[in-house]
């Protein structure tokens, strides 16, 4: 047998030297990051599971892989197979369908795959009996990958994306996949290829674009296309087909054609000798013979024309300023026109009737509104921005009554109906500034009287024969490997291709992050290691321009490169010695695979991973990563970490004083405040114009005396993260849908509009949020989990308020959406509300410390405070932005959260030791108290996610004495609240007066009570009905009821007993919901359940579905922490409420 081995190696050697000769060659793939492999239903993403359903038992879920590959193009693919690593036994039959997914180079999964389009042939696997653990072999599915290899777009190096999904069956098998421990279990995929003999498919050029006049003015043109400089490098070209909208028009490479008046796109298909084709477009514009129109259009409306000065606007006069003798007043007009779009502006002229008599010299500027089209002047527009050239008129004698003439203002007409977001219709609106005189004279307008005098625009203008702009081409996009091994190689950039339809090109210019590297059509530039984004913009000899852009990609050869990312400065927050680090070395890169990063400080391992996180000590420190690849060679690299000590000017108090009406401290004189150029909190700077008063709020938050102008934030906004928000929205659209602070949010969440830069202008009542966010490749660590549902890239944010005057020392932070600036004091909180109960210890056992709690061995009142310190961000829904190197990243460990905080909050704990922990849970509540002012929408039931926003607005009013506050729901009925829209008093199927509310999709309550006929989803209440007639959304509902919702509700629930603040919650059935909870027997419901869904008729239930093993014993549970369970057995049967109001 050895021989046998030996002499086929041989042979293949033997053949691979003869020419003519293609050698099979096979190679497999192994997915290689988390984000390579996904679940995917319509809704949500999980790209970080280590399972995928293979298949599920309907459409529902989706499975995606994505492997890199490195086959040459134009190969043939002999044989192809998947294979993934079973994570379930069954013997039930089923069957996956794979197809390919309609990509050049398919994206990671860190966005939805779920809709993405799939293309070609499609492999149906039977799978048949599965034991766990074994690899299963798809189906030769060569049509694929043999489909993907002959992209036009393909290149070796590009990721290949598969889609997995039911076809046939009800068994929900899954498959092992990225495992984050080398991907031992990674899908894999096998490859039999042959490099060599492909034909190469010829090349469609259907030559340039064309501009042409209809000559005879008939209607119709003659005109030549041209496809003689198509090729076919290894054959003949044997038919040239050239077709409109699908059909034949023409054939043979050089044909004539009879185009009608208007914009042809026109394709050419050629086929070589071996059946191979290509196609390209040219695109025809017939223009009917130039023909001038003069039209004049009058100011129509009150509103239309006006005398603005910065201070007052008067819309409604009958005259305006024509100029006034300085530029405290401008005059504005506007017509709507309609001008077809694209057409050339031969003259323009505005007329104006003089209301006033002189000779004095004066002349008025004329300039156009920046505007697609110009508002009315119903607000004042003094300010509006102006753009393009300006025309300046020299008035001379004026007599009243009599009609003035402007200078031509054909360059600002042009420039109007040349706008991208121009359209027929539209509003052009003119500016009328002082330019010179002092004479002050006036121009008669509208006069509600027929407008007999109303300001005029005469336009003469011709349609056909504008300057077609020019088409720029950068070239086909770029892999090229470092042949050097130096980090650098040459690339040549290729516009040549670029063309101008009816004239010459004069520059070509090539630019990378809006720098110049090249100019030429062709030019030589100098790349990198990475991938580059080069842009060509190309101008004709009439001025127009056109862009296009080439990614150049430059790989590393065959080189094991280390990369310990960049030099980090951190500050010890909280005076404990140390602080959480999160070490980077993601950008390391091998031609094959990393099998392990190690972390040394000095001799001593420290950590291993790609992104381990790791506690320093105060100081300076340098950390050396060392990588090994898979064939045993290491590099390695040095990162420095100097971790700053405590510093109480920019960290967080580690203490806060009781202030009471009896020792409430004075508040400042603004000399008395800080003069400075710049404050820096939680490793955030902001540097300002000029020095200002700064002052500081209970939280240790900062405050400037406006106005005042950032002129730099640290660190600042590079373009992709570390982004400022001025004003958060909580109306409108962009409210709890987008964020401003990281390009990377998930879901397309990121709104360019919110990010703002300097120099930044605050006047008081301005409220700028600035965040700090993940490095580039880094994943998230929440302080409760390893992991987090909302992706959120944004690490920690600092608030910085423009205050009118100082304010006292005991002031919490107004809301950081709340530009009323609404100031709370903590001298009038009323402590003796909180309870007192005794747990007997100080140390509160929580299972998850990541993040802000990494290396701790348990958890007391003092760290739990850190957990509120900073501001928690939580209006964008799904918590996509939200600050997780603190808070949750998740609306049921949110709730968690608060039921730990605020139960120790209840406890006999010393009140000097309460009072941090409890001033920072208030101002949450107080942040979430300005967002309902606000008119947010609130947030309403969706599974867990929208827990644990209504109890510290309630703690904070009824604390503070604001009965408004203290009951949210009666003082905002709009606002929606979670806990409240998944409760409700009715008889549910296990026999109780109290149910679950639904999984609603963010939908308040009243809306599933009566949802209107066009709703699909059956997502709210459900309880009432018997399982054996449920459907899937009912079963989705009682998955989130069971997981993620009342187990983190019902340690506030005892807190706002303990408090007796019922009826400030307002919603009764809330408190009996958790004592269902807390009592009902849920592993026996559970197993009822199961049997009642196995006599259910739905396919959603087939034959071996069974219900999740922790809604059983001995996993299920009631309350998610030990501790508080202890609480609730304890303190629960000391109110007066009784715990049975839920059964029948």
């Amino acid at each position: 047998m050895r021989w046998a081995i030996a002499s086929a190696a041989l042979m293949v050697l033997m053949l691979a030297g003869l020419p003519g000769v293609a050698v099979a060659e096979t190679v497999e793939y192994q997915v290689s990051a988390s984000a390579d492999d996904t679940q995917a239903t319509q809704t949500t993403n999980s790209a970080t599971l280590t399972t995928m359903r293979w298949p599920y038992s309907n459409d529902s879920i989706r499975s995606f892989a994505r492997w890199q590959i490195n086959i040459p193009v134009g190969a043939t693919i002999q044989s192809a197979y998947v294979k993934v690593c079973s994570n379930s036994s069954t013997t039930s039959e089923r069957a996956v369908q794979l197809q390919l997914l309609d990509s050049d180079s398919c994206s990671d999964f860190s966005t939805n795959p779920y809709a993405w389009a799939t293309t070609g042939s499609t492999v149906n696997w039977s799978l048949g009996t599965w034991a766990t653990g074994t690899w299963y072999t798809s189906p030769d599915i060569a049509a694929i990958v043999q489909a993907f290899v002959d992209r036009a777009g393909y290149a070796p190096g590009h990721y290949l994306g598969l889609c997995g999904s039911w076809q046939s069956g009800t068994a929900v098998t899954s498959a092992r996949t990225w495992d984050f421990s080398g991907s031992t279990y990674g899908a894999r995929l096998e490859i039999t290829y042959t490099a060599g003999t492909a034909n190469e498919p010829p090349t469609a050029d259907a030559g340039s674009n064309q501009q042409v006049v209809d000559s005879g003015g008939d209607g119709h043109e003659i005109v030549t296309l041209d496809g003689s400089a198509s090729s076919d490098s290894d054959g003949t070209i044997v038919s040239y087909v050239w077709t409109e909208s699908g059909t034949t028009i023409a054939t043979g490479s050089s044909p004539q054609v009879d185009l009608g008046i208007g914009e042809h796109t026109i394709t050419l298909t050629v086929a070589d000798d071996d059946g191979a084709t290509d196609d390209a477009a040219v695109q025809v514009t017939v223009s009917a013979q130039q023909a001038t129109t003069t039209i004049e259009y009058q100011v129509s409306a009150s509103v239309d024309d006006t005398q603005a000065s910065e201070a007052s606007n008067s819309p409604t006069l009958s005259t305006m300023r024509w100029p006034y003798s300085n530029d405290s007043i401008r005059s504005f007009a506007r017509w709507q026109i309609d001008i077809p779009a694209g057409a050339t502006i031969q003259s323009a002229y505005v007329k104006v009737c003089a209301n006033s008599s002189t000779t004095s010299e004066r002349s008025v500027r004329l300039q156009l509104v920046d505007a697609d089209s110009c508002a009315d002047f119903s607000t004042n527009p003094y300010g509006w921005a102006t753009t393009g050239s300006t025309v300046d008129w020299s008035l001379g004698t004026w007599s009243s009554g009599t009609w003035y003439t402007s200078p031509d203002v054909t360059a600002m007409v042009q420039a109007f109906v040349d706008r991208a977001g121009y359209a027929p219709g539209s509003y052009l609106g003119l500016c009328g500034s002082w330019a010179s005189g002092t004479a002050v004279t006036s121009a008669r307008t509208w006069d509600f009287s027929g407008n007999v005098n109303g300001a005029k625009l005469e336009v003469t203008y011709s349609v056909g024969a504008a300057n077609e702009p020019p088409t720029a081409d950068a070239g086909s996009d770029q892999q090229v490997a470092d042949s050097g091994g130096d980090g650098y190689e040459t690339v040549t950039l290729d516009g040549s291709s670029s063309s101008d339809a009816d004239g010459t090109i004069v520059s070509y210019v090539w630019t990378e992050g809006g720098s110049a590297i090249a100019t030429g059509d062709t030019a030589e530039v100098v790349l990198g290691v990475g991938t580059h984004t080069i842009l060509l913009t190309v101008t004709d000899d009439d001025g127009a321009t056109a862009e296009d852009a080439v990614v150049v990609t430059v790989s590393l050869q065959g080189i094991l490169t280390v990369d310990a990312g960049d030099d980090q400065t951190v500050t010890d927050l909280h005076d404990s010695g140390y602080a959480v680090v999160r070490l980077g070395g993601a950008a390391s890169r091998d031609p094959a695979e990393i099998t392990s990063y190690v972390w040394y400080e000095g001799a001593t391992q420290i950590a291993t991973g790609n992104w381990p996180t790791v506690c320093p000590t105060v100081g300076a420190h340098t950390f050396t990563l060392v990588v090994t690849d898979i064939d045993s060679q290491t590099a390695q690299d040095a990162v420095t970490v100097v971790v700053n000590p405590y510093d109480s000017d920019t960290c967080p108090p580690l203490t806060i004083p009781i202030y009471t009406p009896q020792n409430a401290p004075a508040t400042p004189t603004l000399e008395e405040l800080p003069l400075v150029s710049s404050v820096t909190y939680c490793d955030v700077t902001w540097t300002f114009s000029s020095p200002v008063r700064v002052g500081r709020f209970v939280t240790g938050d900062y405050y400037v005396v406006g106005p005042v102008t950032i002129t730099g934030i640290t660190p600042a906004w590079d373009g992709v993260k570390n982004g400022s928000v001025l004003n958060l929205p909580v109306t409108g659209v962009l409210a709890r849908s987008q964020t401003g602070f990281d390009t990377r949010a998930r879901g397309g969440r990121y709104q360019a509009s919110l990010t703002v830069v300097p120099p930044i202008s605050m006047v008081a009542g301005d409220i700028l949020i600035s965040s700090i966010c993940m490095a580039d490749g880094e994943t998230p660590i929440e302080p409760f989990g390893g992991g987090t549902q909302s992706g959120s890239p944004v690490k920690s944010v600092s608030v910085l308020h423009c205050l009118s005057a100082p304010v006292p020392p005991d002031a919490f932070r107004p809301g950081y959406t709340d530009r009323t600036q609404t100031i709370y004091l903590s001298r009038n909180l009323d402590r003796s509300l909180l309870p007192t109960v005794n747990y007997g210890q100080t140390a509160y056992v929580w299972p998850m410390r990541h993040g802000i709690f990494e290396g701790l061995s348990t958890t007391t009142i003092h760290t739990w405070a850190w957990l509120y310190e900073r501001p928690w961000i939580d209006i964008c829904w799904f918590n996509y932005d939200s600050p997780l190197a603190y808070m949750p990243g998740y609306g049921h460990l949110i709730a968690r959260a608060e039921s730990m905080a605020s139960l120790i909050l209840a406890t006999n704990e010393a009140p000097a030791d309460k009072e941090k922990l409890l001033i920072g849970f208030l101002q949450y509540g107080i942040d979430l108290w300005g967002a309902a002012r606000g008119g947010f929408v609130g947030w309403p039931g969706f599974g867990g996610l929208q827990s644990g926003r209504k109890w510290p607005i309630v703690m904070a009013g009824v604390l503070l004495g604001d009965e408004d506050m203290a009951s949210p729901t009666v003082s905002y009925p709009n606002c929606l609240f979670g806990e409240d829209t998944q409760t409700l008093y009715g008889d549910g199927w296990t026999g109780t007066t109290v149910v679950f509310g639904g999984h609603q999709y963010g939908k308040g309550l009243d809306y599933w009570l009566d949802p209107p006929p066009t709703e699909t989803k059956d997502a709210g209440p459900y309880e009432h009905k018997d399982p054996t007639t449920w459907n899937s959304w009912n079963y989705q509902s009682e998955s989130y009821r069971r997981c993620c919702t009342a187990s983190g509700w019902v340690g506030y629930a005892l807190v706002v007993q303990l408090m007796g603040a019922e009826a400030a919650w307002d919603n009764d059935a809330f408190f009996v919901y958790c004592d269902r909870w807390m009592y009902e027997d849920n592993a026996a419901t559970a197993a009822v359940l199961q049997e009642a869904l196995e006599l259910n008729p739905d396919p959603y239930f087939h034959d071996d579905f069974s219900i999740p093993a922790n809604w059983l014993l001995p996993s299920s549970k009631h309350a998610s922490e030990q501790f508080v369970q202890d609480m609730w057995n304890m303190f629960r049967t000391t109110l007066s409420r009784p715990t049975d109001q839920w059964m029948e």
